[in-house]
């Protein structure tokens, strides 16, 4: 290895960039020479996915395997330098997680610059939020709140509304399958009344447009949001029901900025229904793409799902440059109908996909 040891530190910093995609060379390489250790463990602890393993009772016992988070508990225990190379966790509860308030806490407590969390909780069982351990739940409130700016979380009953509040640094939220707890927000321990978590992109799907409406509507003391989506500048939905679409539409209506809209239609004809009507009037001049997918298995009286009466309806409003269209339908010849409106309705139009 003495041609590393002669090279200069920018040209191996170089190499090591270039394979930090490849997690067995960058493995290989950190085990070849000292000196490249640290710049190996940049790229291999950057991203980790925690899990306790499969339920016992899915496969059969003597296939059961402790899962990562002792193992990693380990390695941060054994070498706590580790810890600052972490930034993305994906975090796969189980059955063991659940009650248990020593293993994840105890990470979680040396973990400083998480920027990116993925909690997925037991989609097979009861991921009660309030059933959770207390530390467990302190600890991923705590992290969350000190470093964690892009948050995605699924499966999960009785998510409050109100642990939002002090997560201030989230810029990106991504929801699945979640369900609230209907609490009095207005009397609620005031948390920093000064600052209020500004999304800038937000996603969520099918069954939690009911935990989204309570979000666009809680207010909290001084008549302030619990989440601030008016300067959204990325909004992804899929719509499959007339709930779906209510939440969609209330929470258009209140961002200012938007500049990517992801609309994606499942079985529901009527899913674009009242969008033209909703956008804020300040996204008319910062909207410069959509995302169109509705896809229809029956037999509709419209297999556009409307989405001709909303285009037509935005012509000449906004400053759309570019609409990606991806539909399943079954019939090609209801999609002649957009073609005037796409010719003449949009003048900055740019790229339709």
């Amino acid at each position: 290895m003495a041609s590393f040891s002669n090279a200069p530190l920018e040209i191996i910093t170089e190499i090591i960039d270039a394979l930090q995609d490849d997690s067995s060379t960058l493995r290989s390489c950190s085990q070849t020479c000292l000196a490249l250790l640290p710049l190996c463990r940049k790229y291999i602890f950057r991203s980790i996915t925690l899990t306790c393993g499969p339920r016992p009772r899915v496969q059969p016992r003597k296939y059961y395997r402790r899962g990562t988070i002792t193992s990693f508990r380990k390695i941060l225990d054994s070498d706590p330098v580790i810890a600052d190379y972490v930034q993305n966790i994906i975090y796969r509860m189980g059955d063991c997680d659940i009650q248990n308030g020593d293993e994840m806490p105890r990470i979680l407590g040396k973990l400083h610059r998480v920027r990116s969390f993925k909690i997925i909780g037991c989609s097979y069982g009861d991921s009660d939020w309030n059933k959770m351990h207390r530390k467990l739940r302190e600890s991923l409130s705590r992290i969350i709140q000190s470093s964690v700016t892009h948050l995605e979380m699924e499966h999960f009953r009785n998510l409050p509304i109100t642990i939002f509040i002090p997560w201030v640094k989230l810029t990106s939220l991504t929801l699945k399958d979640i369900q609230s707890t209907i609490v009095n927000y207005k009397t609620r321990k005031n948390f920093s009344p000064e600052l209020v978590p500004q999304l800038q992109s937000f996603n969520f799907g099918v069954d939690v447009s009911r935990y989204v409406m309570s979000l666009v509507e809680a207010r909290r003391c001084k008549d302030l949001p619990v989440i601030d989506f008016s300067h959204l500048q990325t909004l992804v939905v899929k719509v499959a029901d007339h709930s779906d679409r209510e939440a969609v539409n209330a929470l258009i209506k209140v961002t200012e900025m938007l500049e990517n809209l992801h609309y994606e239609v499942n079985d529901f004809a009527d899913g674009y229904k009242g969008l033209a009507a909703s956008i804020n009037p300040s996204s008319f001049s910062t909207l410069k793409r959509l995302y169109l997918h509705f896809h229809l298995r029956n037999h509709t009286q419209d297999p556009l799902c409307g989405i001709d009466v909303e285009l037509k309806a935005l012509s000449g409003l906004t400053v759309i440059e570019e609409i990606d269209l991806d539909a399943t339908v079954n019939t090609s010849n209801e999609l002649g109908k957009l073609d005037s409106v796409l010719a003449t309705g949009f003048p900055f139009l740019k790229q339709l996909t």
